[in-house]
C-alpha cells in the first residue's frame, strides 16, 4: 500500500481485521509486521486517518527520549497540536492516562517501530508488556504495534497481520489506465511489489522513463538499493565486496581470488565464496 495521488492502495484485507478490531469496542492488541518497505506505517496511517488516535514512532536512541518523544505524541494528539501539555515519568503513567481519556471514546494507540522501542533495554519491553496483556483489559483502547519481526504471545486474543509485497492485482487496478499490460509487467517485475519501491512510480511517464528515473540515474532511489541491501545483510561487507570486484573481469580460481581480492587467508576467501554463493550472486563451476 502506498499513497499516490491521495490514493491508498491495495491491502483490504488488512484494512479489515484493523476495522474489526476497532468495532468491537474491547481491548484490542493488533500487531503488523514485515520486512522494511512493506507498508506497515503507511497501512497505520490510513487505518487511524480521522480517528481520535495518537501516533508514535519510536527511535534508536534510549527509554528517556523515546519516553518524552511519546509524551508529546499525546500531546499533539490529545490537546489540538500543543506539544507540550504533559509529560511521563514512566510508560505505566503514559498508558495509565491514556485508558483514562478512552473511558468516553474509542483512543487508538499506536506504536511504530517497536523493536527501537524495546531496543532501549528490557525494563520497556517488560512493562510494556505487562500493561498490554494485563492492566489495559476492560478498557476502550487498541493498540498498535509495528515490527520488522512478527510479535507473537504478547497479550491473549490479539491480532497479527503479516505484511509482504503487494499482489499484482492491486499493483495493475493502481495503474491500469497509466500503462498497457506489458509495461504493467514490467514495472511489477521492477519493484516487486514493494510499496517502498512501488511509490516512485510516475504515472505520467513512459515505462522507459520510469526505469531510468527510479534504476538507472545515478541519482534513482534505487541506483545503490541493492549494494545497500547486500551491506546490511553480511558481516565484513568490505571483503565481500573486494571478492565480488575482483571476479567482475572473469572467472577466476580460487588462488587468483586471493591475490587479487587481497582476501586472506584462503581458507577466508573460501567462505566468504560459500556465502555469496548461497546469495546465488556467484557460481562455481569447473571446466570438464
Amino acid at each position: 500500500m502506498i499513497y499516490l495521488n491521495d490514493r491508498f492502495i491495495g491491502r483490504e484485507d488488512e484494512i479489515n481485521v484493523l476495522e474489526s478490531a476497532y468495532m468491537s469496542h474491547a481491548f484490542e492488541l493488533v500487531t503488523v509486521s514485515g520486512i522494511s518497505g512493506s507498508g506497515k506505517t503507511a497501512l497505520i496511517r490510513e487505518f487511524c486517518r480521522g480517528r481520535r488516535a495518537v501516533l508514535f514512532t519510536a527511535t534508536r536512541t534510549n527509554a528517556h527520549q523515546n519516553l518524552s518523544a511519546f509524551s508529546k505524541a499525546v500531546s499533539k494528539a490529545m490537546y489540538k497540536g500543543l506539544r507540550s501539555l504533559v509529560d511521563f515519568s514512566t510508560l505505566p503513567e503514559a498508558f495509565g492516562f491514556l485508558r483514562k481519556l478512552a473511558e468516553k471514546e474509542r483512543l487508538i494507540v499506536a506504536i511504530d517501530r517497536y523493536d527501537d522501542l524495546i531496543g532501549c533495554g528490557p525494563a520497556s519491553e517488560r512493562a510494556l508488556r505487562e500493561m498490554l496483556a494485563h492492566d489495559l483489559r476492560g478498557s476502550n483502547m487498541m493498540v498498535i504495534l509495528s515490527s520488522s519481526r512478527p510479535l507473537d504471545g504478547i497479550a491473549e486474543g490479539q491480532r497479527d497481520i503479516v505484511l509482504g509485497d503487494l499482489p499484482f492485482q492491486d499493483f495493475r487496478d493502481a495503474f491500469y489506465d497509466s500503462f498497457d499490460d506489458h509495461g504493467l509487467m514490467m514495472l511489477y517485475s521492477l519493484t516487486g511489489g514493494r510499496p517502498e519501491y512501488v511509490r516512485y512510480i510516475d504515472p505520467a511517464k513512459t515505462v522507459e522513463e520510469n526505469i531510468d528515473a527510479i534504476c538507472l540515474h545515478p541519482d534513482a532511489p534505487l541506483f545503490r538499493e541493492p549494494i545497500q541491501r547486500f551491506m546490511s545483510s553480511v558481516r565484513n561487507p568490505d571483503q565481500y565486496l573486494c571478492i565480488l570486484s575482483a571476479l567482475a573481469d572473469g572467472p577466476l580460481q580460487l588462488g587468483e581470488i586471493v591475490e587479487r581480492s587481497g582476501v586472506t587467508p584462503s581458507s577466508a576467501c573460501s567462505t566468504y565464496l560459500s556465502t555469496l554463493s548461497d546469495l546465488v550472486l556467484v557460481e562455481r563451476s569447473a571446466p570438464y
